[in-house]
């Protein structure tokens, strides 16, 4: 049951640098004091950077590969060292004294769908519950609880993947707290229900709290080359295959983009990124949050024709006059798949002043 959270946040919006702390809520464990050991499952830094315009992603996956471990305590309470196995639900394992040393046996069938570990070591021992996630050819494993087991006892859970979200707790990851996490989480996912990857916003709020939201669709707006017509030049091979962008000053580009994602702001459609793809086509990538495609499309190219009509002026060079302006379209969803327009469909923008450098 892999799952894998897709978290669009805007570094030139965090007024500060923002830890995100992901953990789990705690199993019931009937064998053993009900207090567990909190461990920062993953933990997520977002660094604020001032004025910036551009967006960033932070991708969490859970891959329902869950096993137990066992460690030594490091200074700062960081989980370092375990000695891990995977495990099943409904697995029960033990936990041997070999040689001055704890080793894992070999799982086995146990009734019900707990998920067990018996310390028969003569000593009490740091035994944690987490995930497992391959990375290159390594398993690596990421702590969730840690309990302290004494000798003969049992460490059992019935594990339901519930995540929550805090900011700034002041933990790194690995790290357990035995202390109660009086804030409330920001959000939280129930893991099971969720489809195989889902995109979510997270935003600092005018008060400095932090939200993260569910975007309900992505779509991008591909905007592919703005062509400039000028039939009656004898370059018009040259000019009419040229990129807008490589045409005017860097900085009227950036202005026209600012433009247009206040538009698009003030339309209700969030706007969460924009970047060129390998042919240089510029894409944004919004949430519909109800808007059909055709309202979306209609949103944006006005958005973009207005932003270039008002830079227009902006420009020192050669005046053209009113010519027409085309402009290559469509919108995908996540995958790329086209769900309305077609590619490079040629959408005449109307007449518009520009000039050329």
């Amino acid at each position: 049951m892999e799952r894998t959270l897709i978290l669009h946040y805007s570094p030139g919006k965090l007024t500060q640098n923002v830890s995100l702390v992901l953990t789990f809520q705690p199993p019931t464990n009937k064998a053993l004091s009900p207090t567990q050991n909190l461990v920062a499952w993953k933990v997520v830094p977002m660094h604020a950077v001032k004025d910036s315009t551009a967006m960033d992603v932070a991708s969490i996956t859970y891959t329902g590969r869950l096993a137990f471990g066992v460690s030594r305590e490091d200074v700062g309470n960081i989980i370092l060292g375990a000695s891990t196995v995977e495990m099943k639900v409904g697995e029960f394992i033990e936990l041997e004294w070999q040689e001055e040393v704890p080793v894992w046996g070999i799982p086995s069938k146990a009734a019900g769908q707990l998920i067990k570990a018996k310390n028969d070591t003569p000593f009490k021992q740091n035994i944690s519950m987490g995930t497992l996630q391959r990375v290159g050819s390594l398993d690596v494993y990421s702590p969730s609880f840690l309990w302290k087991v004494g000798s003969t006892q049992t460490a059992e859970a019935d594990f339901h993947p519930v995540l929550k979200a805090y900011t700034n707790l002041g933990l790194v990851q690995n790290e357990f707290t035995a202390a109660d996490i009086s804030s409330d989480p920001i959000y939280q996912w129930n893991i099971p229900e969720l489809g195989r990857v889902t995109n979510w916003s997270f935003a600092e709020a005018t008060n400095g709290s932090y939200t993260i939201t569910p975007i309900d669709s992505l779509v991008t707006f591909k905007a592919s080359s703005f062509v400039r017509l000028a039939p009656h030049e004898p370059d018009i091979s040259v000019a009419s295959n040229l990129n807008w962008e490589e045409s005017v000053p860097r900085h009227v580009v950036s202005d026209v983009f600012a433009d247009v994602s206040s538009s698009l702001a003030a339309k209700g459609v969030t706007y969460y990124a924009e970047h060129y793809d390998k042919d240089r086509h510029r894409k944004y990538i919004v949430s519909q949050q109800g808007v059909t495609c055709e309202e979306l499309s209609n949103t944006l190219k006005a958005a973009i024709f207005a932003a270039l009509e008002k830079e227009a002026a902006m420009i020192n060079g050669k005046v053209l006059g009113d010519k027409d302006f085309d402009l290559y379209w469509s919108i995908t969803d996540e995958h790329g798949t086209l769900v309305y327009g077609a590619d490079k469909e040629i959408i005449p923008v109307g007449s518009a002043s520009w000039y050329y450098l």
